[in-house]
Formats: C-alpha cells, sequence, structure tokens
C-alpha cells in the first residue's frame, strides 16, 4: 500500500479505526458492567481446564454481582430531557417552531436518551443526521476526531451490509462523506449465518478495500454528533463496584459452607491392639436419619458451627453508601432502606444529583446547538442554522413536586421575576408552554392560581407527600384551578377578570407534572 499522507481520508480511516478498536474493550467492559454481567470476582485462570472448574463455584461467583451500576446511568438519564429549543436573538420566549417540529417527526428525545445513556455507560454516545431523518450510532462501531477547539473534523463508522455482503466504513468530513468496502470472505447463505463484523481485526491495510466517490453532504460541519463524558461514570467507581461483588461473594461463600455442617471424630483410635493401622471405611459415618455410628470408649463427635455473617452484610450496606456519596446518587435509589432518612437528608441527596446531572447537560448542549442547526440547514432554514443562535431548554433535572413549583413559583413573581420567567425557570414549563401564556389574556387569574395552590395544595399534600417518593408522578399544580375555575364545572363560579371563563381551560396549556413530560 503507497504512502498515506497525513490529513487526507485514508489518513483519518486509519488512524480513527485504530482508535476504535483501542477503545473497544472498555465500551464492552462498562456495557457489561450495565447490563449487570460483570466479570467474576475471582475468574477463571486461562491455563486451566475449563473443564476442571467446578459448576457450583461458577453458579456462586454469577449469584454474588449485584447490579449497582445500571443504577448509576439509569438515575441520570430520565432527569436529562429538552424541553425545547429558542432562537436567543428573536425576542421571543418560545421555543421554535421549526426546530419543535423536527423534533416531534425525528423522534429526538427517544433517541437523544439512548445516545445519552451510551455517553453515561461507556463515555461516548452518536446521534448522526442522515439523508432519512436521525439515527443512533454506538460507540462499538463509531468514533469522532475533534481539533483543538473541539470541533469535530472527522467522524467513522463501520457496520455489514448483509444484502452486498460486503464490510463498509463511512468516513465523514465537513462537507461530504466517503465510503470503503470490500467484500466479504463467506457468504450469507442463510438468516442464521449473518457475518459479524470483528472490529478488533479490521485492518484497512488488507487488499480488497475500495474508495467510493464522495458524497455532498451540504453541511459545512459533520454531521455526526458525540457526546464525550471521559470515560463515563461507571468506569469511575469501579474499585467500590468491585468491592461489593467482592464481599457478596465472601457472604455467599459463608452461607454455601454453612448450609452443610462439617463433622469430626475426636478420640477416635488410630491404631488396633496389635499395632496396625486403623483403615476407616468411607461409608462407615454415612449421614442419614437411620444410621448408626459405633463410637469407641473416650470418642467424641465435633460439629461446625455457624459463623455470623451480618458484619459481611452491613460491609455491603457501608459499600453502597460509600458509592452513593461518591457518585451523587441518592441512597434511597442504591438501597431500599435508604429511603428511611429524613426529608433534609433525602433533599440533600437529590441536591447532589442535580448538580451533576446539570453538569453534564452542560458537556452536551454544544453538540446538540450543532445538531439542531445542520437539521436546520438540511431543510434550508439558514436563519435557524447558526448554532450560536440556539438556546437548549433543559427540563429542571431536580422534577418537583407540584406543591414545590408553585411555591417556587409564587415566591419567585413575588420577588419580581416576570411570571413568564418564572414559570420556566421555577414551574417547569416549556417555552412553548410559557408563549401560549403570553398569547393569552388573563394573568391575573393564572397567578392567583399559582398563590391558590402554593398555599391551599402544600397543606392537601404535606400529609402524604414523600420527598424520597420522587418517582411518583403527582398531578399539575394547575389540574385543580382548571377544574375549580372551569366554565364546564356547574358548581364553579367566573372567575373575576376573564369575563368568566379561564384561558386556560382551553387545553392549549399543557403543564408537565414534575417539570417534565
Amino acid at each position: 500500500m503507497t504512502e498515506i499522507q497525513p490529513g487526507s481520508d485514508e489518513w483519518f480511516a486509519a488512524v480513527l479505526v485504530r482508535r476504535l478498536q483501542e477503545r473497544l474493550p472498555h465500551v464492552q467492559a462498562m456495557r457489561n458492567w450495565y447490563m449487570g454481567d460483570a466479570p467474576f470476582p475471582y475468574p477463571d485462570d486461562p491455563d486451566a481446564n475449563k473443564k476442571e472448574v467446578a459448576e457450583s463455584w461458577k453458579a456462586l461467583q454469577e449469584a454474588a454481582r449485584m447490579n449497582v451500576a445500571s443504577v448509576l446511568v439509569d438515575a441520570r438519564v430520565p432527569r436529562m430531557r429538552v424541553n425545547g429549543v429558542q432562537l436567543i436573538d428573536d425576542g421571543s420566549d418560545s421555543a421554535d417552531e421549526k426546530i419543535a417540529s423536527f423534533i416531534q417527526r425525528s423522534n429526538f428525545r427517544s433517541k437523544a436518551s439512548d445516545a445519552f445513556r451510551d455517553a453515561l455507560i461507556c463515555g461516548a454516545g452518536y446521534l448522526v443526521l442522515t439523508e432519512d431523518g436521525l439515527m443512533n450510532s454506538s460507540p462499538e462501531t463509531t468514533i469522532c476526531q475533534r481539533d483543538a477547539h473541539g470541533k469535530v473534523i472527522a467522524a467513522l463508522s463501520v457496520w455489514v451490509d448483509i444484502e452486498k455482503n460486503e464490510k463498509v466504513v463511512n468516513l465523514a468530513r465537513p462537507g461530504y462523506s466517503r465510503r470503503m468496502r470490500k467484500k466479504l470472505s463467506t457468504t450469507t447463505t442463510s438468516p442464521n449465518n449473518i457475518p459479524e463484523l470483528n472490529i478488533a481485526s479490521l485492518s484497512l491495510n488488507a487488499k480488497g478495500w475500495e474508495w467510493d466517490e464522495k458524497i455532498d453532504t451540504g453541511l459545512e460541519d459533520v454531521p455526526v454528533y458525540e457526546f464525550a463524558l471521559d470515560s463515563g461514570i461507571i468506569s469511575k467507581y469501579l474499585p467500590t463496584l468491585k468491592r461489593i461483588n467482592h464481599t457478596l461473594l465472601q457472604c455467599g461463600i459463608l452461607v454455601a459452607t454453612q448450609a452443610f455442617k462439617q463433622r469430626g471424630i475426636i478420640g477416635a483410635p488410630t491404631y488396633d491392639e496389635d499395632g496396625n493401622e486403623i483403615q476407616y471405611a468411607p461409608d462407615m459415618f454415612k449421614l442419614s436419619p437411620g444410621a448408626l455410628w459405633m463410637l469407641g470408649e473416650g470418642t467424641q463427635m465435633w460439629e461446625s458451627g455457624a459463623v455470623d455473617i451480618t458484619p459481611v452484610r452491613l460491609l455491603v450496606k457501608d459499600s453502597i453508601e460509600e458509592l452513593a456519596i461518591e457518585s451523587k446518587t441518592p441512597l434511597f435509589l442504591n438501597t431500599p432502606d435508604g429511603a428511611s432518612g429524613s426529608a433534609e437528608g433525602s433533599a440533600t441527596q437529590r441536591e447532589g444529583l442535580a448538580f451533576d446531572i446539570e453538569h453534564i447537560e452542560d458537556m452536551f448542549t454544544a453538540s446538540l446547538q450543532q445538531l439542531f442547526a445542520d437539521a436546520m440547514q438540511i431543510e434550508g432554514e439558514d436563519d435557524r442554522a447558526e448554532a450560536s443562535r440556539l438556546m437548549i431548554d433543559w427540563v429542571n433535572p431536580r422534577r418537583a413536586s407540584a406543591a414545590e413549583r408553585a411555591t417556587a413559583v409564587q415566591i419567585a413573581t413575588s420577588a419580581g421575576v416576570p411570571l413568564t420567567v418564572a414559570l420556566r425557570k421555577f414551574g417547569g414549563f416549556s417555552a412553548d408552554e410559557v408563549a401560549e401564556v403570553s398569547e393569552a389574556e388573563g394573568f391575573g387569574a393564572l397567578r392567583d392560581l399559582v398563590v391558590q395552590n402554593a398555599t391551599s395544595g402544600l397543606a392537601n399534600q404535606r400529609e402524604n407527600y414523600n420527598p424520597n417518593h420522587e418517582h411518583e408522578q403527582p398531578h399539575s399544580f394547575r389540574d385543580e384551578g382548571l377544574r375549580k375555575f372551569s366554565p364546564n364545572n356547574p358548581e364553579a363560579g367566573a372567575e373575576p377578570g376573564v369575563d368568566g371563563a379561564s384561558p386556560y381551560a382551553t387545553g392549549k396549556l399543557r403543564s408537565r407534572a414534575g417539570g417534565g413530560e
């Protein structure tokens, strides 16, 4: 093969394949941890004959694996939601309608959640703009190259084209993409014989690779959007995760060995009267309800006693608590009895988790801005195709209850914060919803609803409200107010100032319980 020129397509393809191969073991290991398939605390000796490894030992190690790693990820991903996207210099409080339409038809939120999950597990997640819309791409098969300013200048994806029986390497560069193809050595003959791409052994130096012609994307940027998070959040806490599984294994060993008590004979004669060594038959002391043991004079039986496993179990609990502190993950999400703590302590734990999520969102925002800008450029919306003009409206990760949000809005408005700002920042309304309120008349009615629910709603919910049960979906704080003031309610009177009808009873204002969808 001829010498590769640095910066050429061949050069980038070779570099990114090598980086993909180097990262692959880490990605696979972290995904195994997330799926609950952590390595055994005491792995098999690679030099030993596998047949010699007892199946009971393998089963015991498998049972000792506790899938705490998934909690680290699943406590964060559902709270990372995009409410909408705004043009920051158009003087509007509303999300952009064109971008909102793209979000809806591309199924963005679902695909973004998958990409965020990959990033938290493996350290990188990917979304790709194609001629057909938006798609996910896994970190096992996709990787990006950035310049010194963090801008993606090349991206590579690999897959198997089963229709053409080819290996495919796609290289995306600013403005275009190119593909390399190579015929597979074996032909797919049935659905049960679909070839898999062995990325670890992939070599672009091998014979048979051919470049396709460049495909113009019409974009100044690479349409592959990387959500990078170092090496993910699981790898940061592997020592603690391993310690939990190791301790669980010790507990399992104690329980398993004590299930069958060890017995022994003290004082049994070793030689007979003639000085010959006594050979005891293997079944002489057979364990059976009808068995009778004949013991000589002075002979005693010994039986092993139970070992208290409580200290070991407490060590597991302590390790989980340490993990909760290290990862800023509320304890009640890791262990059932963690929900018994004080409300103040639970609130503090949730606050740390919220700060961590906001930090992650800040790291992902630039990639999302570029994605939406490029999507608008593809659709010919040039006035929306500038990433610096776009503001990502994230859902508040705290997901407060209806009563808490109502109180926050009341306090903010009482302090002079404009109602539209208070609704978005403290009430959990999206920019679209705030805009609909702005266009309607009757702000006084809405303010009265906020005050009414902040006072009576808190009183009504205080007894039943448990801050630890944050996954419960409370009703929206406007629901009772809409019912109370709706003209369709025969028991309700007209709300003063809005001609007998509340503009919020029209169904336009779609409040999200807990600040999300």
